[in-house]
């Protein structure tokens, strides 16, 4: 799975994603696969809504577009209140989310 999602480099041979190559297209490949972190990495100073759009640069969305997807996802996960705060609150974040 790290191979495949091109966290690790390969051990050997050839490996195809999608029809891309992860040894010259892994940050295309990045953008397509659905990876979700076991552990939280959000940047403690930086707010929920400036890491979503970290995340959102990192996957090569257009910034006009990760500033309404960002705005989108707030709002429907009820989050306006932590949109703005640190992301050092994520504990408090999550909870809310799960309630």
């Amino acid at each position: 799975m790290r191979m495949i999602s091109c966290v690790s480099p390969l051990s050997g041979g050839e490996l195809r994603v999608a029809g891309m190559d992860v040894s010259r297209e892994s940050r295309r490949i990045k953008s397509i696969l659905g990876v979700v972190p076991q552990d939280d990495s959000l940047d403690p100073d930086l707010t929920v809504r400036q890491n979503l759009l970290v995340y959102a640069r990192y996957f090569g969305i257009p910034k006009a577009k990760a500033v309404a997807a960002a705005s989108e996802a707030i709002e429907f996960m009820q989050l306006a209140d932590h949109g703005t705060g640190p992301a050092g609150q994520a504990p408090a974040v999550a909870e809310d989310a799960a309630s």
